[in-house]
């Protein structure tokens, strides 16, 4: 359970429906935001004290959890047609961009030119960042965050950072997609969506950039085809390639090319040129 601690409304209100069948169990929580009413809260709920989680870490799961259920509000918000958003139909009928018709033929064109320029200035912002001194200290944060923390670097910032530039790259990317695919619904949150995401990156290479695009690209190009050709094993396809990717190749097409023999030039030593022995004065003055 998370909140519902010592003057909690909600959590008293979610016991009381919770005893409704008495079918429930009690096994851990994060009862309060400190750790004083989280031990008062549990030793009222007659919770074992180690399974309380009163401190930073239960705060952050409370965080983590209050984030996921807005994001499954927003979620259900969008599928309302009075929201304004076309509710399950989504928002359709896209005819012109800027005055532009989208169904030109220039206009896709220049869609899609626009699209290859984003992903060429997205690689080279996020290369920037990952050759400079914040990338380093990124994967750090990435191995042993403690770490980095007792090390003097604000991870709460470096997290900030992160999120903001992946916000600014996702914006740019929908405003490029909808005009292309002509229709934006609900169902793109989907948490499938986030699952064949992580593939692309599998696929193409965990820990690179090159590897995320042609992941990306190579994915949504099977996908293209066996939805239309056999679209009842797209699915399976695509759980097929996550458990390749994490058992046969885990470095990804990215890593195998890198592990080829590839044939190298041979260098050549470079010949050095004898340096002319001087007699030296003394023996010539005795000759």
């Amino acid at each position: 359970m998370v909140g519902g601690g010592d003057g909690a409304f909600i959590g008293a209100v979610h016991r009381m429906a919770a005893r409704l069948d008495d079918e429930f169990e009690l096994v851990a929580g994060a009862l309060a935001s400190t750790p004083a009413r989280a031990r008062a809260s549990a030793a009222a709920l007659r919770l074992p004290l180690e399974f309380h989680l009163g401190t930073h870490s239960g705060r952050v799961l409370k965080v983590m959890l209050e984030g996921s259920q807005s994001m499954w509000g927003l979620w259900l918000a969008f599928f309302r047609n009075d929201m304004g958003f076309g509710g399950n139909n989504g928002l359709t009928d896209y005819k012109d961009i800027l005055g532009w018709d989208v169904h030109l033929a220039e206009t896709r064109l220049g869609l899609y030119l626009a699209s290859v320029a984003g992903l060429g200035i997205g690689f080279l912002v996020c290369r920037f960042i990952t050759v400079s001194k914040l990338g380093r200290v990124l994967l750090a944060l990435r191995d042993a965050e403690s770490r980095v923390r007792f090390l003097g670097y604000s991870t709460t910032n470096a997290k900030l950072f992160v999120f903001t530039v992946s916000a600014v790259l996702a914006g740019i990317a929908g405003a490029l997609y909808v005009p292309q695919v002509g229709i934006i619904n609900p169902s793109e949150f989907s948490p499938g969506n986030s699952i064949e995401i992580a593939i692309w990156v599998s696929v193409g290479g965990r820990g690179t950039l090159t590897g995320a695009m042609i992941g990306a690209v190579l994915v949504n190009l099977a996908k293209t085809w066996l939805t239309g050709a056999v679209p009842e094993i797209w699915l399976f396809f695509l759980g097929g390639l996550f458990v390749l990717t994490t058992l046969v190749f885990p470095h990804g097409i990215v890593g195998i090319l890198r592990n080829l023999p590839w044939p190298r030039p041979r260098r050549v030593a470079p010949t050095k040129t004898p340096v002319p022995v001087q007699e030296p004065v003394a023996i010539r003055k005795r000759a």
